[in-house]
């Protein structure tokens, strides 16, 4: 009786744990780091069941690069971000190990540790260059319209428009108001 009893007790306990492992949630295929090309980038990540898809483009506003984050869902095995205009899916496509976004638009699984690092750097070189513009203009507006002549005024801007970074507009560059 104590043998059938254990052996009742044991074939429950392996059912239990049997339906507990088929209930547990589906893994998303999606979380990860994923590259479309050197200028469009989402970081998909998971904490505590909730997502949040991380989207590194070039930027709307200036010439430059920036980071967007957006919640994003699971629905009937489908990711969802979450974008102002509606939810955007997410397809994964297993054989190739990619997603596909706006339909058309392919993203390849990239290593996140070094994507990660990268995609940082770039931010913070952007910040760089940001700080480096206002202070040249900063510069500029000081000396505005202390120059006796063109030549001291292009002997001031050269250096200038030397450091200038690569997305940085200056106003009030032109020495031709002499």
């Amino acid at each position: 009786m104590i043998r059938f009893s254990l052996f009742i007790k044991a074939s429950l306990a392996a059912l239990v744990a049997t339906m507990m492992i088929g209930c547990k949630e589906e893994i998303v295929q999606e979380v990860g780091v994923w590259k479309a090309d050197d200028n469009n980038f989402i970081d998909i990540v998971e904490s505590d069941g909730a997502y949040r898809a991380v989207v590194y483009r070039p930027s709307s506003w200036d010439s430059t690069f920036e980071k967007v984050e957006y919640p994003a869902t699971v629905a009937d095995g489908v990711l969802n971000i979450g974008l102002p205009s509606g939810p955007l899916p997410v397809l994964y496509r297993a054989e190739d190990d990619v997603i596909v976004v706006f339909g058309d638009t392919t993203y390849a699984r990239a290593d996140a540790e070094t994507t990660r690092m990268e995609l940082d750097t770039r931010l913070r070189q952007i910040d760089l260059d940001k700080k480096d513009c206002e202070n040249l203009q900063n510069q500029i507006n000081a000396a505005r319209g202390t120059f006796p002549d063109k030549a001291a005024c292009r002997a001031f801007m050269a250096p200038i428009l030397e450091q200038r970074p690569q997305s940085c507009s200056l106003l009030f560059t032109s020495c031709n108001s002499f």
